[in-house]
């Protein structure tokens, strides 16, 4: 026979009440009571009814997140940390991935499904700077924040990088080091990490007074493939830049592999730096100089202040953090010749 909480609250001598605020982890139930009632679950192996529970308070302790692809390294990191800090506050999470050159054209699909499993929040890895189908969850006042991109609208919630400074602190760097003539290749221009990064680099080449030949950005897509073929042009030009920055750590270790292919020495021959910091920019077989975004904290703190929200029920100013990135030097570069 099914274990009631009414049979918990005979055997435990209290009321019905006092048992759901123990399983429920409420206030004003006194430590020998709440001790007494965990003992008596324990012994009758009780297991609450998570649906019914559901229906009655409205919440699921489950969590949506959206994001591009978990073949992309960074998301796959940031998505574990993600899961392993929701279930430090007795949540679970839904993953859903989308094309990672779509943003959320697909979103009103997904979030129509997480809508229906009635999840109490959303986190966004995949955003444009613009994303209509969100609007959705503004109506249905369902709590929702951003990482790693974020909207430009000033009320959305996200957790970022000052990636200007972050690109800043790369050319400083290679300056620093003797290069005047730096490459760029760039991400899809949809996505303000794209967006932030190239201004950046444009910003600071014109601070710096370096080269700024046209042809010395590429648009790389955040495709391995692309970022290789971006790499071939720029290392063919008749003045070949001294350096390459790449607007993420997949696209740099394609341009690396492309400059060895075509038989140059890094970083004697072109230094070359990353973006993001992902687990592979350590173990590549020359590891990658690169711009770290702090993924682990980044993630971590996404999903605190999401479940915060929904812990609090109230509603209050946008919440947007700016995390400093940080420049990690490793072999790909060097002083120019």
């Amino acid at each position: 026979m099914k274990v009631t909480i009414k049979d918990i609250a005979r055997i435990a001598e209290v009321s019905v009440a006092t048992v759901s605020r123990v399983i429920n982890n409420k206030k004003y139930v006194s430590e020998d009571t709440r001790k007494k009632v965990l003992e008596v679950i324990d012994r009758l192996d009780y297991k609450p009814d998570n649906i019914a529970r559901s229906m009655i308070t409205k919440k699921t302790d489950t969590i949506g997140l959206v994001i591009p692809e978990l073949t992309n390294p960074f998301y796959a990191e940031t998505s574990q940390i993600i899961v392993d800090t929701a279930r430090q506050y007795g949540f679970s999470t839904m993953i859903y991935t989308t094309d990672n050159q779509s943003g959320l054209q697909q979103g009103e699909e997904y979030i129509n499904i997480l809508l229906q499993k009635q999840i109490d929040g959303i986190i966004f890895g995949s955003v444009r700077t613009e994303e209509n189908c969100l609007s959705k969850l503004d109506s249905k006042d369902l709590p929702y924040i951003t990482y790693h991109r974020r909207l430009m609208s000033e009320d959305s919630n996200f957790v970022v990088t000052d990636d200007k400074q972050g690109i800043y602190d790369a050319v400083e760097y290679l300056v620093n080091l003797g290069h005047s003539s730096i490459g760029y290749i760039s991400g899809p221009h949809q996505f303000s990490t794209s967006i932030s990064r190239l201004q950046g680099f444009l910003e600071v080449r014109e601070h710096f007074g370096l080269d700024t030949r046209p042809q010395l950005i590429k648009d790389g897509a955040f495709s391995e493939e692309q970022a290789w073929k971006a790499t071939k042009k720029l290392i063919n030009l008749d003045q070949r830049p001294s350096a390459i920055i790449a607007a993420n750590d997949l696209m740099a270790l394609a341009a690396l592999d492309c400059c060895l292919e075509f038989g140059l020495k890094i970083p004697e021959d072109i230094s070359i730096i990353g973006y993001d910091n992902i687990h592979l920019s350590s173990h590549a077989r020359i590891q990658l100089t690169t711009v770290s975004v702090k993924p682990r904290i980044m993630a971590q703190k996404t999903a605190k202040l999401l479940i915060t929200e929904i812990l609090e029920k109230k509603s209050t100013s946008p919440v947007q953090s700016i995390l400093k990135p940080k420049l990690i030097i490793r072999e790909t570069t060097k002083k120019s010749n």
